[in-house]
């Protein structure tokens, strides 16, 4: 717990740092300018050119247009200080509570309540055949570790500490931007998850006592801390941050066409890793993916974004249901280019 603080007061360190040392565009008076026509002979030849002279200097006040038609927050290079990762994440839970219950959202609240339901049929059967890999390959425990670690919260802060220290130095403002935004977005999506944790307290796979993990809702705060794996396996922190995370940085780095499809791939390795450690099964991964989707758009888009569209810019499809073959149940990925 002393290690996870250690690295995330480091990377607020480098973040604030970061913030107070960019100087942000002010802004900038209209000024109304007339000029008047002055005639002049020229002792060098005949031509009569036309001159102008500064007349009259008049300073405008500075125009309100842009502010009563556009949200501040819509303009996140010049409202962007050192706390905003902290001070907007109410109104971060506030969007996402309201994008959520609206009519919009109903299909996409269907498809993880759908795709969470069948994977809970195949928990069990979906968990041994992933497990098998773990325990029978030393290479396989080796690479599941490293994956692991790329949700782990001091990794992903000492990420953003890394970002925020390139900003500052190569004086990158979408750098420090998408560094602030993606604190935001990994406290915004981890708390959520905390509480969702506590009030559903189902086992991760490598305690449970029952096929597809006991289920004690509401468990006792003190006996939670001691006994976590038998309380925090619903939903998945460690999917929901990493997902928050990659979502902010592809959001804020479009022209890299490349980065999407390698945060999938990512997402879904960690995912496998996570069950394959017996940490959580498959059922624990579509609200948290959902959650840190969710969060890392708003976070990204303080201007707004409807997260029930698809995003036009995104060529890859990637969809993953549960199947059953002769070897048992498995999960079945199909990428669409």
């Amino acid at each position: 717990m002393l290690s996870l603080i250690r690295h995330f007061l480091t990377a607020l360190t480098l973040t604030f740092l970061a913030n107070k040392c960019m100087s942000f565009g002010s802004t900038i008076p209209d000024v109304n300018l007339t000029f008047s026509e002055v005639d002049s002979i020229s002792s060098s030849n005949d031509r009569t050119p036309i001159q102008y002279e500064l007349q009259n200097v008049e300073v405008l006040p500075e125009s309100t247009e842009l502010k009563e038609n556009i949200p501040e927050e819509s303009l996140p290079d010049a409202t962007l200080q050192w706390h905003t990762m902290f001070t907007k994440i109410p109104s971060d839970w506030a969007l996402f509570a309201t994008r959520t219950f609206q009519v919009e959202s109903v299909p996409i609240i269907v498809g993880v309540v759908t795709v969470t339901g069948a994977l809970y049929v195949i928990d069990r059967n979906s968990y041994s055949n992933t497990r098998k890999y773990e325990t029978g390959s030393r290479r396989v425990r080796s690479f599941s570790d490293a994956l692991i670690r790329a949700g782990d919260g001091k990794y992903q802060f000492g990420f953003v500490g890394s970002l925020a220290l390139y900003g500052l130095i190569e004086d990158d403002s979408r750098a420090l931007k998408t560094a602030s935004q993606m604190t935001e977005a990994i406290l915004a999506t981890g708390i959520v998850v905390q509480v969702l944790k506590r009030l559903s307290g189902r086992e991760s796979p490598i305690v449970a006592t029952g096929n597809r993990g006991a289920v004690r809702p509401f468990p006792n705060l003190a006996d939670y801390e001691r006994h976590q794996p038998r309380y925090y396996s619903f939903p998945s922190g460690h999917i929901a941050t990493t997902t928050a995370a990659l979502t902010v940085l592809c959001e804020n780095f479009p022209e890299a066409k490349w980065m999407r499809p390698v945060s999938y791939i990512l997402i879904g390795a960690v995912g496998g890793s996570l069950v394959s450690k017996g940490w959580h099964w498959y059922s624990d991964l579509p609200l948290g993916i959902a959650l840190g989707y969710s969060f890392g758009v708003i976070a990204a888009h303080p201007e707004g974004f409807d997260i029930t569209k698809p995003n036009n810019d995104t060529s890859l499809d990637i969809s993953i249901a549960p199947k059953l073959s002769s070897s048992g149940a498995e999960l079945e990925m199909t990428v669409h280019f």
